[in-house]
């Protein structure tokens, strides 16, 4: 009876709701096939039969959840409504699954868009089969065409070919490798809506009603409108207000940080925004592209003077966003005086590189010249330039970073909230983080360390202790990310609060000398493997483990050493090993009296 209420407590909500989103769609397919199994269709069931109620009720639960769709993408809306909820925090559980909700929409279109073709495909060929004996445009040979070139048949297609696009390129390797092309795909969501609602205005499906004695078809209004009004009128206003808010708040940066990783990370630290540890907020650099926006996790927490996130460059966006921003930069001084034109110094630069793209100049006042690139410039590169004509002796350089006047500003939309905003309503929280699952975690450490120096002022925090995992396959690109692990753990260490922070760090595959050149591992006297930052000589007090968390044994401890605390357990990362802790959340809940209450992570 306690596991069963202790599940209801943190899936209920949610549960409850899928009930109801099912009931809804199998009385919507009901109701339909009620409809136009009556009277008023009979003439035309003679020639298609039970064909005609099996197109009609999925057709209308394509509107229902094309209807459905949009709502958990209102951002700002799930945001506002998640806010009202404060304390209920089974409620709020409910909004941080608005992405999967949005997923299960799409996935029932899918289905029932396969249902109502393969329906049509079977009463088109019958109403074929009778030589137009129903429709006059239906009539042997060539009524296949006919019925493509009409208006249900174009834009049918059209709705079709639509949703493949959409659905196929937001697989989420797609939509992690090629983000630009999953964002311009997805917004053929327009050309599926303006296809959807005239669809159906050429009236084919008739009512048959005697006047006068006479049997008359008359056609029946298209309705698709009517579901899809309401959400398309809260989606328009919110993608209206978000528009405003990124048009009256732009942001101006103030640094960039440098994080030269095996995969390279740029630290981008704006000007601050009201916002909450763990958030995350789309970006849009005008001076890249006037449509794109790209989420990112902010890395930096609310105590902080500025927010700031971390970007590895392994994309078109990221990489042209990274050369605005002077990531690659070199500086150097021309030999003649003159303030020179951009072009000439870019037909300077494309003598000295002639393979390189030559696009970001900046010339400054006393002859400084300031060049941003796409790639890493390599001493060979600096080499050339120095000994290019026109450039003054030992003024190269590749060290100087972009002037700030220089830097681009951006748009925000957000921040957003997610689960992770909860963990001061428990005892104690478990944070897990696997591979790029681990940047949420970023901002919500510190502030947790700012609540320890300042209890006062987050009176409603219960945390006591935390654990922390971080699960990765190698440290190619979260070398910024394992010094700031060790910059709280030498803040903790000043207040007296080791204790606080429990680190378990665990690499999943092998270490290679490449691996090792931003961080190295050496065996300490007791044999651990120890991670070390190379530049500053610091070492991670906790050790390194080989291999994956035994989360049997783990939760156990948990159990054992917090018996009847409350423990909420926080994900980011692969969906496996979500659904493992998932399981072991609910196993462990079984059995004693500590409560473990899991949250995942949604972008």
């Amino acid at each position: 009876a306690m596991a069963f209420k202790e599940w209801f407590a943190t899936e209920g909500p949610f549960m409850i709701f899928l009930a109801v989103w099912v009931a809804a769609n199998v009385t919507v397919f009901v109701v339909n096939w009620y409809k136009y199994a009556s009277p008023d269709f009979q003439y035309l069931r003679i020639y298609i039969h039970e064909g005609l109620q099996v197109a009609r009720g999925a057709a209308n639960i394509l509107n229902l959840n094309s209807a459905l769709i949009l709502i958990p993408v209102c951002r700002n809306l799930v945001n506002f409504t998640r806010g009202i909820f404060e304390s209920k925090r089974s409620i709020r559980r409910l909004f941080d699954k608005n992405i999967l909700f949005h997923k299960y929409c799409a996935y029932t279109i899918c289905i029932f868009s396969i249902v109502h073709i393969g329906a049509h495909i079977y009463n088109v060929q019958n109403l074929v089969d009778c030589d137009g004996c129903y429709a006059p445009n239906v009539e042997a040979g060539e009524s296949w065409n006919d019925v493509l070139r009409a208006l249900p048949g174009w834009t049918g297609i059209l709705i079709t070919a639509s949703l493949i696009l959409m659905v196929s390129t937001a697989a989420e390797q797609i939509r992690r490798s090629f983000f630009e092309l999953f964002w311009y795909t997805h917004h053929f969501f327009i050309l599926y809506y303006i296809a959807l609602c005239v669809h159906g205005l050429s009236g084919f499906v008739r009512r048959e009603v005697v006047v006068n004695g006479t049997l008359q078809r008359v056609s029946g209004s298209a309705g698709t409108w009517q579901w899809l009004i309401g959400p398309l009128f809260l989606y328009v206003c919110e993608r209206l207000y978000r528009l405003f808010m990124s048009q009256a708040r732009p942001l101006t940066i103030t640094k960039i940080v440098k994080h030269h990783d095996k995969s390279p990370v740029m630290e981008v630290r704006m000007k601050k925004v009201p916002t909450k540890a763990g958030q995350y907020v789309f970006i849009n650099c005008p001076d890249v592209s006037q449509i794109e926006w790209h989420p990112f996790t902010l890395t930096s927490c609310p105590e902080l003077d500025t927010i700031s996130v971390h970007i590895r460059l392994a994309g078109d966006w990221t990489g042209a966003f990274a050369e605005r921003c002077g990531f690659n930069c070199v500086t150097f001084k021309l030999s003649d005086r003159a303030v020179p034109k951009k072009d000439d110094v870019k037909d300077l630069l494309k003598r000295v590189w002639p393979k390189r793209r030559v696009n970001v100049v900046h010339v400054l006042g006393d002859s400084r010249i300031q060049h941003s690139s796409d790639e890493p410039f390599t001493p060979k590169d600096l080499e050339a330039l120095q000994k290019a004509q026109g450039v003054e002796k030992d003024s190269v350089t590749s060290k100087e970073p972009l002037q700030a006047h220089l830097l681009p500003t951006v748009a925000i939309d957000g921040p957003f909230g997610t689960c992770s905003e909860d963990v001061d309503h428990f005892d104690v929280a478990v944070l897990v983080g696997a591979g790029i699952g681990v940047t949420p975690y970023a901002s919500l450490l510190q502030s947790l360390y700012f609540r320890l120096c300042n209890p006062r002022q987050y009176p409603h925090s219960k945390i006591k202790k935390v654990y922390f995992y971080w699960i990765c396959p190698g440290f190619d690109a979260w070398s910024w990310f394992a010094s700031l692990l060790m910059d709280i753990e030498e803040k903790l260490a000043e207040i007296g609060q080791e204790d606080f922070l429990d680190i378990r760090v665990y690499m999943t595959r092998g270490w290679s000398q490449d691996d090792a050149a931003r961080l190295i591992l050496q065996d300490s006297e007791d044999g651990d493997a120890v991670i070390r930052d190379e530049e500053t000589g610091r070492a991670l007090r906790h050790k390194m483990n080989f291999g994956r968390p035994m989360w049997d044994r783990d939760f156990g401890n948990f159990a054992a050493n917090h018996p009847g605390a409350n423990v909420g357990v926080f994900f980011c990362g692969p969906k496996v090993l979500s659904t493992q802790l998932h399981d072991q959340c609910r196993e462990s809940n079984k059995t004693g009296r500590t409560r473990f209450y899991y949250h995942k992570e949604n972008f």
